[in-house]
């Protein structure tokens, strides 16, 4: 038997081989002799269990884990570090396998979670409570984040709160989670901050949904806005309300299109062929250049 486990929510994935960890599964690197050789024989000691540890699923070929996808006397669960699957994954399940994707829980499920998890310390949380605190785990908008950074709040949550959990507790005690989006890298880039901003950079090339162009697209329109705004009067709150969009930050006319300049010719760069990713820091040094 063959069940292959990953997705996005780290903790819920370690959490999984924990729990194979304590129903005596071995783990191990990659398919070695003794693995093999388990898929063809059964063994005294019963049905042997796994846990391999790979970098991709795709790293094998269909026929090395073939024999593993029928077999009686093993039970191998696969944790790959990388949650792509191809042609490898789609044979396996075709033949049989599992795929268990742990990826970050819906909305709901994770209300369920947290009210259920409070519940267990004898706890419970007010609405209010539990709002704040997912917004400052920030775990639906940033890929740092994971069931484990609610748990690790609702832990010191938990031992400070004797029954109740209120809005001011979560406030005081929990830790606000940075997120890594364009519009913080905008900020940054608008205010020149070129160490920040080239660390946020970094941060979102390693997302798996990085798109160069079209992050530079949202720091494009980050600048017309800016644009448009340098050519009103008033706080960015006002602008913003005339305007309609969030304004980032005020910025100088002449400013706002040199940037709108360099953003052009980098997009151009990338659709004639050119490094996306070595094209975008390149943009970012520029466009934090002070003058």
């Amino acid at each position: 038997m063959i069940t292959v486990i990953m997705g996005e929510d780290r903790y819920r994935v370690l959490d999984q081989k924990r729990k194979l960890a304590k129903a005596e599964a071995e783990e191990v690197e990659g398919l070695t002799e003794e693995v093999k050789s388990s898929a063809q024989c059964a063994s005294l000691f019963g049905t042997m269990k796994y846990i391999l540890r790979c970098r991709s699923i795709e790293d094998f070929t269909y026929t090395e884990l073939m024999p593993f996808v029928d077999t009686p006397s093993t039970e191998l669960y696969i944790f790959p570090e990388d949650t792509k699957t191809g042609k490898c994954m789609t044979q396996l399940e075709k033949a049989g396998a599992k795929l268990l994707r742990l990826d970050k829980l819906s909305e709901k499920q994770l209300e369920a979670f947290v009210v259920k998890y409070v519940a267990r310390a004898g706890r419970q949380i007010e609405v209010a409570a539990y709002t704040l605190l997912v917004n400052r785990c920030a775990y639906f908008e940033s890929d740092e984040s994971d069931l484990g950074t609610i748990v690790n709040e609702l832990d010191k949550l938990i031992a400070v709160c004797s029954k109740n959990i209120y809005e001011a507790d979560v406030k005081n005690y929990t830790q606000i989670i940075p997120v890594a989006n364009a519009f913080n890298l905008s900020d940054l880039v608008l205010r020149k901050k070129r160490r920040q901003a080239l660390i946020l950079a970094d941060k979102l090339m390693q997302k798996r949904d990085f798109d160069a162009l079209r992050t530079i697209s949202l720091l494009e329109q980050c600048y017309r806005v800016g644009y448009k705004a340098s050519m009103l009067e008033g706080s960015i709150k006002a602008k913003a309300q005339v305007l309609g969009v969030r304004v980032v930050r005020d910025i100088p006319k002449d400013v706002a299109l040199q940037g709108l300049n360099e953003i052009a010719v980098a997009k151009e760069a990338i659709k004639s062929g050119n490094s996306a990713e070595a094209i975008f820091i390149r943009l970012i040094c520029q466009l934090t250049e002070k003058k």
